[in-house]
C-alpha cells in the first residue's frame, strides 16, 4: 500500500504520527508487517494502562517500540540466514553481490540478476523470499522494506 494509506492505517490503530512515520520507514507498506507492529504496540499500550506506567524516553517512544523494531529486524535477519547469504554461508558471495546492487539502486533487471547468479542460484534465492521478481516490470527488488532495512543495518556483511 502507499505511504499515505499505511500512515492512515497506523493512525486509525491509535499510533501517533511520529511513531507511524518511523514504522513506515522500517516496514514500508507491507500490510502484514504494519499489522504486526500495530498489534504489538496496542498490546503494550494495554499493559502500560493496566499498570498505570508510562515508559517513554525523552523522545516520546517507549522501550517497547524499540523492542518491537529489534524483533522485526531480527526476523528479517533470520530470513537472510535461511537464504544462506550471511557471512560464512554458502551463498554469501552471490547474495552480497545482489544486495549491494539493490541497496544502491533499489531494483535491478531480471536479466542482470540472472546474469550475475545463474538460473539455479538465482531461482533458489528467489524461493527464500529475500528477493522478489516482478514479472511485468522485469525487475528484482528486496522482498520487503523490512529485509532492505535489515541489509542496510548490516552493511559490513555485504562489502566486497
Amino acid at each position: 500500500m502507499s505511504k499515505e494509506e499505511a500512515l492512515q492505517y497506523l493512525q486509525l490503530r491509535k499510533i501517533d504520527a511520529k511513531q507511524a512515520a518511523q514504522i513506515y520507514e522500517l516496514v514500508g507498506g507491507r500490510m502484514i508487517h504494519l499489522k504486526t507492529f500495530a498489534d504489538e504496540m496496542m498490546a503494550n499500550t494495554k499493559f502500560e494502562s493496566m499498570c498505570s506506567i508510562s515508559m517513554e524516553n525523552r523522545f516520546g517512544f517507549s522501550p517497547f517500540f524499540t523492542d518491537v523494531r529489534i524483533g522485526m529486524l531480527s526476523d528479517a535477519k533470520t530470513q537472510l540466514e535461511i537464504a544462506n547469504v550471511l557471512p560464512h554461508d554458502s551463498y554469501h558471495k552471490e547474495g552480497a553481490t545482489i544486495i549491494r546492487e539493490l541497496l544502491e539502486k533499489g531494483s535491478i533487471s531480471s536479466d542482470r540478476y540472472f546474469d550475475l547468479l545463474g538460473p539455479e542460484v538465482g531461482n533458489m534465492l528467489l524461493e527464500t523470499n529475500v528477493f522478489a521478481q516482478h514479472f511485468s516490470l522485469e525487475t528484482i527488488t528486496f522482498q520487503s522494506t523490512l529485509i532492505a532495512q535489515a541489509c542496510k543495518q548490516n552493511l559490513a556483511y555485504w562489502k566486497e
